[in-house]
Parts: structure tokens; C-alpha cells; sequence
């Protein structure tokens, strides 16, 4: 039994097998080595990466730096973010200012940011009240090299700002949403405003835009509650879609006699139709240059007729081609800080 067993385990020794299972037992240690090494290297790594973030936590604290939220990124579609304007230089507004924006239905602190960030945007939109051309009229007016009918009085030079503060304290300015803008970005004194966004010619016995004594009134009716020394108009943007020319003609006579018969005392601004950008005018079939000349050529006409004085406010804002210039307007139409103050300017230059 004994050499049978001996034998046996020879012969195993001896054979193929018996040289192959201590390779194997090799291999399989060498490979469990190997793996407890890469996974100690591995926790090892990640040790040191939380050590490092720690650290730079620990320093962006020291610093100063707050930690990133979980929105440190916003969306691909998300909207860009506005910082907040630094404080104006400019001096706060007067009470006067301020019971004219209330006048119009805007709040006392309105900010004014640049159009184009309306941003001007800021920024405020005419409302046509129909989007047909208007018809063309004959016009008897003459015109400048860009078309745009003359003022009817030569400029009285300009003007001292500090020595006519109150030149405007007895002024009323009617008109629609430029009107708005030159409420917030000029600094004509107290001047009173009754302007609102897509005021028309109709509008001024139609529509209450205007807050008085908690109340709202049509300007029409506003006109009686106070008595003014000088009244600016500035009709036409939204007109420009009617259907009938002549009936703004006719309509915007209607508020110059109401002017009239409410400020006997007061003398009458007819401003004109400032331009528009030559972009907007080769795209809007209605808000065009073309147009709006025709149109000013009516209002001079109509200034004449009723004994008004006729202000061309549009050459202080255009380029030398008649047009608005681009850096003016964010939307080609209504004007920016930079060129309400031109307009400013304009109106103290313009006086009787």
C-alpha cells in the first residue's frame, strides 16, 4: 500500500499538471497584489484631493471669497444678468419733477437707465392707432436740405442753464412717450408734463392721463386747473398710421384752440415729428422719414394758421442726411439720455 502511494505520488510530481499548478498559485498572488496596490494608491489619491479642496476652501475664506452656489452657471437659455447702475451724479429731482411724473401715471423715483439696456427700454413704444399709410398731403412749407420743414423763428442763442432755471417752471409739455423721455432725462427746472405713452391727437379729450387731486382727467381737462406762461406740443408719431391725414390735421387744430381758450396768457410750441433712424425708416412702411416730413409740413402750415410758433426740434437730433442717427435710439425711435439733453439744448435756444 505504502509503495503503491509513493508510486502515485511520483508519477504526479513527475507529470504535466504537476508543473502547471504552481504557476497558477504564482499568478493569482502576483495579481492580488497588484490590485491591493492600485486600490491603496487610488484611496490615497482621493485623500489628497479632499485635503487640497479643504485647503482651497480654507484660503478662498481667508480671502474673502464667498463659495460658489449651486447656480454658479446659469442655463444656456437663461437671461443675462443686468448689474445694478452705480449711483448718478446728477442732482435728485425737483419736487415739481416729481408731481410731474405722477402726472403722467409714472412713479416718482423712475429710474432712467441708457436706451439699449430701455435701456433705455426703456424702453417706450408709439401705438399706432392704424397700420395704413398715411395719405400724402400738398405741402406749402419750405424745407431744409433734408426735407424737414424750417422753424418759423431764428434761434435767440444759447442760453446760461444757471440764469434760466426757472424759465421753464411755467411750462407744459403735452405729447406722447418722447415726450416721457425727455420728463426723465432732460433737466428742464419745473416744467409740468402731461404726456403719456401713445397719446394721439384724439387722445387729449378722450383719454384720462392725467393725475390731479387723486384723480385722473383728460388733458383737455387739465388745461382749466392750472394757468401756464408757455405750452410745448408734440403730436404726430402715433398719427402716422391713419387713415386721413387731413383728420389729424384737423384734430390736432382742435387741442391748439384748447390750448387757447384755457391759456389765453400762454404762448404755444408746436414741436415737430423729430426723425427716425434711417434702419427703422427703410423697414416701417408707416414710421418713416418720408412720412414724417410730409407730416411736418402740414403742422408748420397749421402752426401758421393758428398764430403758434413752430419749432423744428428735429435738426438738433439729426445727422446731416435729416436722419436719427443710430447711437440716439436703441429702437430708432425714441431718444436716449445723450440726445434728450440735444433737445434740451434745442428748446432753450428757441426761445421768444
Amino acid at each position: 500500500m505504502h509503495t503503491w502511494l509513493n508510486c502515485d505520488f511520483k508519477q504526479h510530481k513527475n507529470s504535466k499538471s504537476g508543473k502547471i499548478v504552481p504557476i497558477l498559485s504564482f499568478i493569482l498572488i502576483a495579481l492580488g497584489l497588484a490590485i491591493f496596490v492600485c486600490a491603496n494608491m487610488t484611496y490615497e489619491a482621493e485623500d489628497a484631493a479632499l485635503v487640497s479642496e479643504a485647503a482651497r476652501k480654507e484660503d478662498a475664506a481667508k480671502a474673502g471669497i464667498p463659495p460658489a452656489g449651486p447656480e454658479e452657471f446659469p442655463p444656456e437659455n437663461a437671461e443675462p444678468s443686468i448689474p445694478a447702475a452705480p449711483a448718478s451724479a446728477e442732482a435728485p429731482a425737483s419736487a415739481a419733477s416729481t408731481e410731474a411724473r405722477a402726472g403722467v401715471g409714472m412713479p416718482a423715483e423712475t429710474p432712467a437707465p441708457e436706451a439699449g439696456a430701455p435701456a433705455d427700454g426703456d424702453e417706450f413704444i408709439p401705438e399706432s392707432e392704424a397700420a395704413s399709410a398715411a395719405e400724402t398731403a400738398p405741402v406749402n412749407a419750405s424745407e431744409s436740405a433734408g426735407g424737414e420743414p424750417v422753424s418759423n423763428i431764428p434761434p435767440s442763442g444759447a442760453v446760461d442753464v444757471s440764469e434760466t432755471d426757472d424759465y421753464f417752471s411755467d411750462a407744459l409739455f403735452i405729447g406722447d412717450s418722447r415726450t416721457q423721455g425727455l420728463l426723465l432725462y432732460a433737466n428742464l427746472g419745473n416744467a409740468s408734463y402731461y404726456a403719456a405713452k401713445g397719446l394721439t391727437v384724439e387722445h387729449v379729450f378722450e383719454k384720462r392721463v392725467v393725475e390731479i387731486d387723486g384723480g385722473k382727467r383728460t388733458v383737455s381737462d387739465a388745461l382749466e386747473r392750472r394757468a401756464f406762461g408757455k405750452v410745448y406740443l408734440m403730436f404726430g408719431l402715433n398719427e402716422l398710421g391713419w387713415n386721413s391725414a387731413e383728420k389729424f390735421i384737423e384734430t390736432y387744430g382742435r387741442v391748439i384752440d384748447r390750448v387757447k381758450e384755457t391759456q389765453p396768457d400762454a404762448v404755444i410750441y408746436v414741436q415737430a415729428i423729430m426723425p427716425v433712424s434711417a434702419r427703422k425708416s427703410e423697414k416701417d412702411p408707416v414710421h418713416n422719414n418720408p412720412n414724417i416730413n410730409r407730416f411736418n409740413g402740414m403742422i408748420l402750415n397749421l402752426a401758421e394758421e393758428k398764430g403758434a410758433i413752430y419749432l423744428n426740434v428735429g435738426e438738433s437730433v439729426s445727422d446731416g442726411n435729416g436722419v436719427l442717427p443710430e447711437e440716439a435710439s436703441s429702437d430708432g425711435i425714441h431718444l436716449n439720455r445723450k440726445y434728450c439733453v440735444k433737445w434740451e439744448e434745442y428748446l432753450r435756444s428757441h426761445e421768444v
